[in-house]
């Protein structure tokens, strides 16, 4: 067995203990999120580090209840298969296009985020499908190498590291763009205790910024997340408040 086939194997063997939990699910029609959280310009010292997020907690005794609600589009899960297929894993953003809703996050480009609503993207086919997988070793555990195949397009490039147990306990990757590149990167921690679903419980995404030598940088801990199916039963629950169980919300842990 090739090495790229091995690879492949163990990927359908980490993905077979998941059934989808966020993006990917049919009917999704709203999304919140709850954590510590921060986000804003870092210099390359603070860069890929929690420090503002955990600080973040500690100031509010613990219970940092920042929220983000998105509207996917009328019940309908947005279709990333079609999007990556299409576009790779980042849009760029026109100079004709209102550019201040896409900032503070965005500046020149559009990246796919896979280290929140699309985070599925990992255990779904269409990651196969995109990518080209291979075996590597960091002395603590299992570990998959990818790249994207098609290079015209934007493309994303890291690795997945496993547990003994063949669980996915941590993505690093990079955004791979034409120019202007902007050195965007995201890590993503999975919780190994939430039954078949793929649960992040840190996450951290940033970019280079404008002027050079600063960054914008988002980092979440501690994260707690809640669906719905439709905008409808999210508003009649309390959206944006906390979510509850008594909420009933169709993802929650």
């Amino acid at each position: 067995m090739t090495p790229a086939a091995a690879a492949r194997d163990l990927w359908k063997a980490a993905s077979s203990h998941y059934a989808p939990g966020l993006s990917l699910l049919p009917n999704t029609a709203v999304v919140t999120r709850h954590g510590g959280w921060a986000r804003g310009t870092v210099d390359f010292d603070g860069l890929g580090t929690f420090a503002r997020a955990e600080r973040a907690v500690v100031l509010t005794n613990g219970v940092a209840n920042a929220e983000a609600s998105v509207v996917i589009g009328n019940g309908r899960p947005i279709p990333a298969r079609e999007r990556f297929a299409r576009d790779g894993y980042a849009t760029r953003i026109g100079t004709d296009e209102p550019r201040p809703l896409y900032q503070p996050d965005y500046f020149n480009w559009y990246y796919a985020r896979l280290d929140g609503l699309l985070v599925d993207h990992w255990i779904d086919a269409s990651f196969l499908a995109n990518n080209d997988l291979g075996i590597g070793s960091d002395g603590n555990g299992l570990t998959i190498t990818f790249c994207g195949r098609d290079h015209r397009r934007p493309f994303i490039e890291g690795t997945m590291e496993l547990s003994a147990d063949t669980l996915f306990s941590h993505v690093a990757f990079r955004y791979v763009t034409p120019p202007p590149r902007e050195e965007a990167a995201s890590e993503v921690w999975f919780s190994a205790t939430r039954d078949r679903v793929l649960w992040p419980v840190r996450s951290i995404f940033y970019r280079q910024s404008s002027p050079a030598g600063a960054w914008f940088q988002e980092a979440w801990i501690n994260l707690d997340w809640c669906a719905w199916d439709t905008y409808a039963v999210a508003l009649a629950r309390g959206v944006p408040e906390l979510a509850t169980d008594a909420k009933k919300c169709f993802v929650r842990h």
